[in-house]
């Protein structure tokens, strides 16, 4: 009735009364297990949120046409904006989805496309925690396709952060950290 759309959930790895809210109205955050929910982050659209694996007072949100993302090295408690994002074209990014390993919980990926017709793939990104700071990391070819607004994931192994895998319409493999990739002929409309 309110006019949000909730995008996903992230619970805390230390206690699972702490909940994170990815919403188009921003970061929403409740300490008591989902009865009460207060806006941490209010009028920024969110699509994504994970918490560094070495540290759940570090999180990491995919800010929708921010160009960059928006960053808590406080539990949740404050927020600030990491710095921008260069694309390859001018278009704010309006999807993006994050990926962490505890193989390397320095990084956090980023991969973001703009524009619903036709999609625009602006590419994988890394963020830094050590440095704050972003680089790209592949952005020819297309690797998401034509429907990113609601086929997109990123996943990054658990144990090699080389293993890198995006899905789109298509699915691609990255083997050496996301500089290069392969399709996989086999998996359609991921």
């Amino acid at each position: 009735s309110e006019g949000k759309v909730g995008y996903e959930l992230q619970m805390s790895p230390v206690n699972p009364n702490i909940l994170f809210a990815a919403t188009s109205n921003g970061v929403y955050r409740t300490l008591d297990g989902g009865n009460n929910w207060v806006v941490n982050w209010p009028g920024t659209p969110i699509s994504c949120i994970r918490f560094k694996p070495d540290d759940p007072n570090r999180l990491v949100a995919s800010a929708i046409g921010a160009n960059r993302l928006l960053i808590s090295t406080t539990g949740g408690d404050i927020w600030f904006f990491s710095p921008f994002l260069s694309l390859p074209s001018s278009s704010a990014y309006t999807r993006g989805e994050l990926a962490v390993t505890p193989a390397n919980p320095d990084i956090v990926y980023l991969i973001c496309s703009s524009g619903v017709s036709p999609t625009i793939y602006q590419g994988l990104h890394a963020y830094k925690w050590s440095t704050n700071s972003l680089s790209t990391l592949h952005t020819t070819p297309d690797i998401l396709g034509g429907q990113v607004w609601y086929n997109i994931g990123l996943w990054v192994s658990p144990t090699d952060p080389n293993q890198i895998s995006a899905a789109g319409t298509p699915v691609f493999r990255s083997t050496n950290g996301g500089t290069a990739f392969t399709a996989d002929q086999d998996i359609l409309h991921a």
